[in-house]
């Protein structure tokens, strides 16, 4: 048990400090990739493991990335 905590706190803190030491474009790639990944893993979870099929995983999605694409245009949010 105190392993496994001591091993999640050594992974947060690394993933903590890796903004830090890369550079934006790599930082931004890692992001994107992270996101797929979410994205992924929850229709995994959704579809494979449950056997629901539904779109409300990616339409909200969609929803977010326009979203956030209308706040950092329209009104020079960044996106930082």
């Amino acid at each position: 048990m105190a392993r496994t905590i001591i091993s999640a706190a050594i992974a947060v803190l690394i993933g903590l400090t890796i903004p830090l030491f890369i550079r934006s474009y790599w930082l931004h790639v890692s992001i994107i990739a992270l996101y797929y990944a979410l994205l992924a893993s929850s229709w995994t979870m959704l579809a494979g493991f449950a056997g629901q099929f539904s779109f409300a995983t990616m339409a909200l999605a969609g929803i977010s990335a326009y979203t956030s694409a209308l706040l950092v245009l329209k009104l020079g949010v960044p996106i930082w």
